[in-house]
């Protein structure tokens, strides 16, 4: 018997592009899958769309909608996203229309091989000249700190509900995704990857942000290697 799915979403004032996705993804899970569950939670959007969104998924029982108070940032969400799923098999991936919703099913079907599985982005063309470097960087502390290959950490991911609940992960920033990465293959669990379409859109990062990630990444990456 198939096993259950849970689809996982932030949500961050992409309210139109949102609801869109949200209806899209609904229809492929549907056609898809017997099981299944779709978990947002919105981070405290200012979008005029979020009544939207709350309406059209009040009407879907398999769709489970949360909201933040106040802003929490996106590895706190998507930590509270992972606690919520109930599903055997769990997905995470975005609706701020950067990422090819039909990629969701391959990556699941992927768990059929492997424990976790990564979605290699093809192309990351919306990123800004000082986005790529810090990406460079961001991979090869992979190789120089813990001597694994380098994965697309902070794409959208799938993993079999056991390796969520069985890796243990410390970081508080955005490093999270790459840690938990990181500890998988270490308690001989198996990474696949997958490659995955990936479009442009603005960003909305300030330097501001970009500093904070930095420094919370690097500080994450610095107690893991010290520790492990």
């Amino acid at each position: 018997m198939r096993q259950k799915v849970s689809v996982l979403f932030p949500i961050y004032n992409d309210g139109a592009i949102a609801l869109r996705n949200i209806r899209t993804v609904y229809a492929l899970l549907s056609k898809a899958y017997t099981d299944f569950e779709v978990i947002l939670i919105d981070d405290a959007s200012d979008s005029e769309y979020s009544s939207e969104i709350k309406a059209f998924v009040h009407v879907f029982s398999r769709i489970r909608y949360f909201r933040h108070t106040k802003n929490r940032g996106i590895a706190l969400t998507c930590k509270d996203l992972y606690a919520k799923a109930r599903g055997d098999r769990i997905v995470i991936s975005s609706l701020d229309g950067g990422w090819d919703m039909r990629d969701i099913l391959r990556l699941e079907r992927a768990l059929d091989t492997y424990d976790i599985v990564v979605g290699t982005r093809m192309s990351k063309i919306s990123y800004t000249p000082l986005r790529r470097f810090l990406s460079y960087v961001y991979t090869m502390t992979f190789r120089v700190f813990f001597g694994l290959d380098a994965y697309d950490a902070g794409s959208a991911k799938a993993f079999h509900r056991r390796v969520l609940l069985s890796v243990p992960v410390t970081s508080q920033s955005v490093y999270g995704e790459a840690e938990r990465l990181i500890r998988a293959r270490r308690l001989g669990y198996t990474i696949g990857t997958v490659p995955v379409s990936h479009f442009a859109k603005p960003s909305r990062q300030t330097i501001v942000n970009v500093i904070s990630l930095v420094i919370g990444s690097t500080r994450d990456l610095i107690r893991l290697w010290v520790l492990h």
